[in-house]
Order: structure tokens, then C-alpha cells, then sequence
């Protein structure tokens, strides 16, 4: 799409639409980048639940250890004064151990989660970049003037190919200019610097705009 009429002198108001090009393989990219954020968001409250449940049961297991540590203890004061039996020693010492490999595994779990936890978020930050990626190379696609002015030359027609970096037009910026003139030599001597002079444009023929030397 091109912006009509595109003819020299044409103005245009600043943020006009100058050009759109067509972005159909530019949507399915942003749409296929953006179903990446929410997949990813998706990964990583799935994760949260999964990390909850993991230091849920790193807790009770910390407290089964600190049990079975406090009733070991408590069993070899016994048997230390002979109130207790070695089998019972040997039973509370077995508990012990198990508790220990119990918490063990459970804090294990615990930082496999954390690690996990870590790399969903880096994978979200790059899908979310790429997804800005995409939108900004869509936004590309619709070209509109960067200021008040008027067109040189005309537009490119409808299904032309462009290359990148390849330009497509010119705007020029009539209110403030330096122009170069050719001044006959018999007619220097009625020149100074910052003396007033008078030019019309080609653009505008009709308009006599005022500057200086």
C-alpha cells in the first residue's frame, strides 16, 4: 500500500502513512513468537506449583530428622544408663538414617526445582525478547513520515520490491534549508554576508520564502 497522490511537491503532515508493506509473514512470526511467551508462562506456573510441593516436603522431612535425631538421642541416654535395650538403640538409630536419606533426597529435589525454576525464567526473558523482536520488525512494515514536509519525486508503485537499506523516496523539510545558487559574478558585489535574500522553490512556485546569506 502507498500513499496517494505520491507526486513532487506533495505535503504531508507528520506521522502520515507513507508506505505499508505487506506483513502476512511478519503476523504468523509475531503470532508464533507470542504463543512461545504464554507456553512459556504457562512452563513456568506449572514449575511454581511443582517447586511449592518440593520444599512442602523438604520441610516435613527436615522435621522427621530432627525427630528421630531428638528420640535417638533420647534412647541412648536410656540405654547409657541401662534403661534401654541395645535393639532399641539400634532401632532408633536405623529411623535416624532413614530420616537423614529421607531429607537428603527431599533438599535434592527441592534445588532441582530451584535450578529448573531458573531456566524456565531465562527461557520466558528470550521469549519475550523475541517476541519484541517480531513486533518491532512488524511495526518496520508501516512507514510514516518522520516530519512535516514535502515529497521529492514519486513513489514506488504497488508490488515493487525493495531491498533493505534500498531507498524508496525523499522528504525534505521546506522550512528550514540551505541552498546553493549559482550568482551571476557581475552581481557579487551586491552580496554580504547575513544580508536578506528571497527564493521560491520548485515545490512551491507560488511561495516566496525569506532567508538570509
Amino acid at each position: 500500500e502507498v500513499m496517494t497522490p505520491w507526486l513532487p511537491g506533495t505535503h504531508v503532515e507528520e506521522g502520515v502513512v507513507l508506505m505499508r508493506l505487506d506483513t502476512g509473514l511478519l503476523d504468523q512470526e509475531v503470532g508464533v513468537a507470542e504463543a512461545a511467551v504464554v507456553e512459556a508462562e504457562r512452563t513456568l506456573d506449572s514449575q511454581d506449583v511443582e517447586e511449592r510441593g518440593a520444599a512442602s516436603a523438604a520441610g516435613l522431612a527436615l522435621e522427621s530428622f530432627e525427630l528421630a535425631q531428638a528420640e535417638e538421642g533420647r534412647i541412648l541416654s536410656l540405654f547409657t544408663a541401662g534403661d534401654a535395650a541395645a535393639s532399641e538403640r539400634d532401632r532408633a538409630r536405623g529411623v535416624r538414617l532413614d530420616a537423614a536419606r529421607a531429607l537428603d533426597l527431599a533438599q535434592t529435589a527441592l534445588a532441582r526445582a530451584g535450578a529448573r525454576r531458573s531456566a524456565l525464567e531465562a527461557s520466558l526473558e528470550r521469549a519475550k525478547a523475541s517476541a519484541s523482536l517480531a513486533r518491532e520488525r512488524r511495526s518496520r512494515a508501516v512507514l510514516v513520515a518522520p516530519f512535516e514536509g514535502h515529497l521529492v519525486g514519486r513513489g514506488p508503485a504497488v508490488g515493487t520490491h525493495l531491498s533493505p537499506g534500498e531507498q524508496f523516496g525523499e522528504l525534505h523539510d521546506l522550512e528550514s534549508l540551505d541552498i546553493r545558487v549559482a550568482v551571476p559574478e557581475e552581481r557579487l558585489g551586491g552580496l554580504a554576508e547575513g544580508g536578506e535574500a528571497s527564493v521560491r522553490l520548485s515545490a512551491e512556485p507560488s511561495r516566496a520564502r525569506q532567508g538570509l546569506v
